[in-house]
């Protein structure tokens, strides 16, 4: 009798872990086509942007010069070649603040995320932009979690008119100078692509 109780109880341990490891799989497999679908629908969300305001997509592969990563600083007029043009630009990065500017306009700052983009640059890249308050109210009362876990829920896709180039040292957290490239014009266009990375 004891060898029989032994054996279901050993029969249970074994099906409790062989049904733990499969709810985990399917779990794992249902976060694995959800990824998917997120980065789908940005990707989606990029190319109707790019294609209706024939904006400029590969500036950071003109400023990689090739490379898979660039660790030298970013000159100022690199940015002009790539940013300062009759066309605007698509950015993809994180709201890090939005300001009064006027009665009627914000100043929106994003920052880029080098989780959303193919290529890491050394010089920190930003946008300042004015934007009508109407549309950026519009925006965050449309997506509330935008502002709640900054680098992780709060990517968007945008384009932008640059009409200049500021640069900017700032002391990081370790006491080292880093080098804050920012580029000054107005929101044409934003889109939420929330936690994704491309």
């Amino acid at each position: 009798m004891k060898k029989i109780i032994g054996v279901i109880v050993g029969l249970l341990v074994i099906g409790y872990f062989v049904n733990a490891y499969l709810d985990n799989k399917a779990t794992q497999e249902a976060e694995r086509v959800e990824k998917e679908l997120a980065k789908e629908e940005a990707e989606a969300i990029i190319a109707q942007l790019v294609s209706k305001y024939d904006a400029v997509e590969n500036w950071d592969e003109e400023l990689s010069k090739n490379e898979e990563y660039r660790m030298d600083p970013i000159l100022t007029i690199e940015l002009e070649q790539v940013w300062i043009k009759s066309q605007p630009i698509l950015f993809l990065g994180g709201v890090k603040d939005i300001s009064s500017f006027d009665e009627l306009s914000y100043e929106i700052l994003i920052e880029q995320n080098i989780f959303l983009n193919s290529k890491y640059f050394f010089t920190e890249l930003q946008l300042s932009l004015t934007a009508s308050k109407n549309v950026i109210d519009t925006f965050l009362s449309n997506h509330p979690e935008l502002l709640k876990d900054f680098g992780l829920n709060n990517n968007v896709a945008l384009i932008a008119k640059i009409n200049s180039i500021e640069t900017k040292n700032i002391l990081s957290d370790d006491g080292e100078i880093d080098e804050v490239k920012i580029g000054k014009g107005e929101l044409i266009d934003i889109e939420y692509i929330g936690r994704v990375r491309l």
